[in-house]
């Protein structure tokens, strides 16, 4: 049985994707942060690398991505065209 009408289930996904984006950008971060060798092979580190993967797999699941066309500045006088979806910020190539 539903309980859910679609305007709900939008909301739902919206939040969850908007949540799994987040906790993508936090995993990143944390293992960004972790340069120092002892530090990469704790067992909270493993665990988080692990995520990454499955929370990106479930936003590309839900996301009906809205991908736009970007200009990055990498250095002073070079550009790069990038493509990313503004819901997720999944990146595309």
């Amino acid at each position: 049985m539903n309980y859910y009408n679609n305007d709900d289930k939008e909301d739902l996904i919206a939040f969850e994707i908007e949540t799994l984006t987040k906790l993508a950008k936090i995993s990143k971060e944390y293992i960004n942060l972790k340069t120092d060798d002892d530090n990469k092979n704790n067992e909270i580190f493993e665990r988080v690398k692990q995520l990454l993967p499955i929370v990106k797999e479930r936003i590309a699941h839900f996301c009906q991505h809205q991908i736009v066309e970007d200009l990055i500045d990498y250095d002073i006088d070079k550009t790069k065209k990038v493509y990313y979806c503004v819901k997720c910020e999944t990146t595309f190539n």
